[in-house]
């Protein structure tokens, strides 16, 4: 017996711009805010930075990603390392 399977969804593409797909409910994810501040830990081989992504969050359900990341900072503020997200 054949297994009936969710269609693929392909994200769109807006101003040379891919736009996220929910995961959970399979919604396009708008970009809410730029230049959040998330953080990158420090491990052995590498020192903490902090970059600059886009917000994307569900209509849905309020499922959100960062993605987009740009060059890391030099310097970033105490004030921006307090607001920084960071990776778990």
């Amino acid at each position: 017996m054949w297994e009936t399977r969710t269609p693929l969804v392909l994200p769109v593409i807006e101003d040379n711009k891919m736009q996220p797909i929910c995961n959970r409910c399979k919604r396009l994810m708008p970009c809410v805010r730029n230049e959040v501040p998330v953080k990158d830990e420090a491990t052995e081989k590498f020192p903490s930075t902090v970059r600059y992504g886009d917000l994307y969050e569900c209509p849905g359900c309020g499922h959100q990603i960062v993605t987009g990341f740009g060059q890391p900072l030099e310097s970033p503020s105490e004030n921006l390392l307090k607001e920084a997200w960071t990776y778990k």
